[in-house]
């Protein structure tokens, strides 16, 4: 019985290798013959098959990087956002401290500066749905 469990075994492999072969000579024909056919500036349904093989064993890497970007930016957007914020107080204390109104530019500033955390922050959030929605 062992005999004919390895004579099944290897005429089953004999049977995958000459599907292999065969797999590979069509996909040099269909290579071949592509490359002949869309010579002149014409879309190649081969070359572009490659290039989409090839982005994606690329895309794990680039996910990998973006996420690493993505959070380098988040510490550095919190780091400025401490950072502006202690400033910021520091200058209210000392107007008060000096009697000194805060001028309406300075309300607008701070007005924009804050609209534009809250937009990075909205932004960053809706990044980390897509990310989390996809994993």
């Amino acid at each position: 019985m062992s005999a004919r469990v390895n004579e099944g075994c290897e005429l089953f492999v004999a049977s995958l290798e000459k599907a292999q072969a065969e797999l590979e000579w069509v996909a040099n024909r269909l290579e071949g013959e592509f490359s002949t056919r869309y010579r002149a500036g014409k879309v190649n349904p081969y070359s572009l098959l490659s290039r989409i093989h090839g982005i994606q064993r690329e895309l794990p890497s680039l996910i990998s990087e973006c996420n690493e970007v993505m959070e380098a930016k988040r510490e550095y957007v919190d780091a400025l956002k401490g950072q502006l914020q202690e400033n910021s107080g520091l200058i209210e204390k000392l107007s008060s401290l000096a009697s000194l109104e805060v001028d309406e530019k300075r309300k607008q500033a701070r007005a924009v500066f804050e609209d534009g955390l809250n937009d990075f922050d909205n932004v960053m959030n809706k990044y980390h749905l897509r990310v989390g929605n996809k994993e």
